[in-house]
């Protein structure tokens, strides 16, 4: 039972170590640490127990315990590899989010996963061979019943069980992707984004306050739009800006525009119809990018900047 957890936290105070050398790569979220920490741990006293039950088996079959240090690799390690290297595919998926320090946090999170797969076949291996047999010397009353043959009923149940499975591998290997594609179904209607303090409880104050100014200001005033454009050195450009995005149907107010010549910028917070996490605020969005913008670039002669919108208040669109 201690060779998994000591393998687990060797290998995690090793991963979160080496955190400090993946910022030399790319830019860790100062809360990845503690997220790797949490699935490495898991990760490394599962991959762990794998390797431990296999060579444990073994021994109480009679095999000699370099022997079975070297099947126990050979069979449960390959399981530990596929497992672990399905799992880091997976969490660098985070990548498809297109969001860059979500993307970095997968990073530094498969790190830790991949140093666990190499620690569970690696140093396990040599604190196995080390053990010898005093790794059953503190066996379990049931342990020892079915080492002397005597194994309890509920083994005897799941060998029945995995062998119908292994008979009737295609019926469930159907099934289960079947289960598998009903469980994602969801993903279908999935919104990337973040939350705000409207989808708090109602007994939350952060809602009770979010539900006032929705209430004395429009739902819009949330979060509101910041525009940014780029002057190009002429001024005049803002204000046919200012008037197309006040005649859109979904924007109910446009502050007065701030103008810096220096820096050849000016921003407008527009105030939108919609809250910011309504479907309705996008589509704003996506037609100021779209239409108003292009429309009035074209007028002025110029092109408004561009950028990206968060899905948080302030909401904000650079276009």
């Amino acid at each position: 039972m201690g060779l998994p957890i000591g393998v687990a936290l060797f290998g995690l105070a090793l991963g979160v170590s080496a955190m400090p050398l993946l910022t030399y790569l790319v830019e860790i979220p100062s809360w990845a640490p503690v997220i790797a920490s949490m699935v490495g741990l898991g990760a490394g006293i599962d991959y762990a127990l794998f390797l431990v039950t296999r060579h444990r088996e073994q021994l109480a079959a009679g095999t000699g315990v370099e022997e079975s240090v070297g099947r126990a690799v050979a069979t449960a390690g390959q399981a530990v590899v596929l497992a672990g290297g399905t799992v880091v595919v997976s969490i660098l998926g985070l990548a498809v989010a297109g969001i860059p320090f979500i993307a970095a946090a997968g990073v530094a999170i498969a790190a830790v996963v991949l140093i666990m797969v190499a620690a569970s076949i690696t140093l396990l291996p040599a604190f196995l061979g080390l053990a010898g047999h005093s790794i059953d010397r503190f066996g379990l009353p049931w342990r020892r019943a079915a080492r002397d043959g005597h194994a309890p009923r509920a083994r005897h149940r799941w060998q029945r069980w995995g062998t119908h499975v292994a008979r009737h591998a295609v019926a469930y290997a159907v099934g289960a992707t079947l289960l598998l594609l009903a469980l994602a179904v969801p993903v279908l209607a999935l919104r990337l984004g973040f939350p705000d303090e409207g989808t708090l409880p109602d007994s939350r104050t952060q809602r009770q306050a979010y539900d006032l100014v929705a209430e004395g200001f429009g739902p819009g005033a949330n979060g509101p739009l910041a525009i940014a454009v780029d002057l190009a050195g002429d001024p005049s450009v803002v204000e046919p800006l200012y008037d197309a995005v006040t005649e859109d149907p979904g924007i109910a107010s446009v502050a007065p525009p701030r103008i810096d010549t220096d820096a050849g910028v000016a921003v407008l917070l527009a105030v939108a119809t919609t809250a910011p996490q309504d479907d309705a605020t996008r589509a704003t969005i996506e037609r100021l990018r779209s239409e108003v913008f292009p429309r009035c670039s074209r007028t002025a002669g110029h092109v408004p900047m561009s950028g990206g919108r968060r899905l948080r208040s302030p909401t904000s669109v650079t276009g």
